[in-house]
């Protein structure tokens, strides 16, 4: 698994506007030209306040991300929670994310490129 490097990686990410949302996440994407998916995790003090639930979240979503990766392929991800994710709802957050992450590639994978043929002269 590999991760977005650096400032500039999550601003392309988030300049690329494709974002999709559900109750308990929000996922940014963008396509890239690797060969394998890249995931970002944005967590606010806002959303989890303590340090511990902010980690068990990070963990979780690689853990998702993980197991999503191979189907993910050339697809740059940020994931951000919208709501505290605690041991209570993790099954319920596994399944969102999961769902969440097949749609934000599909959505935000970059548009195949027609082949035109070039005019016959005359």
């Amino acid at each position: 698994m590999r991760r977005l490097n650096g400032p500039r990686a999550y601003a392309a990410v988030f300049a690329y506007k494709c974002a999709v949302t559900g109750t308990m996440f929000q996922l940014h994407a963008r396509p890239n030209s690797m060969p394998e998916a890249r995931l970002g995790v944005v967590i606010s003090k806002r959303v989890l306040d303590k340090a511990v639930a902010r980690n068990y979240c990070k963990r979780l979503m690689r853990e998702v991300f993980r197991a999503e990766s191979s189907s993910l392929s050339g697809t740059d991800i940020v994931a951000r929670p919208r709501q505290p994710v605690t041991r209570a709802n993790a099954a319920a957050a596994r399944a969102e994310l999961s769902r969440l992450l097949r749609e934000a590639c599909r959505r935000c994978a970059r548009p195949k490129q027609a082949h035109t043929a070039s005019p016959a002269r005359s």
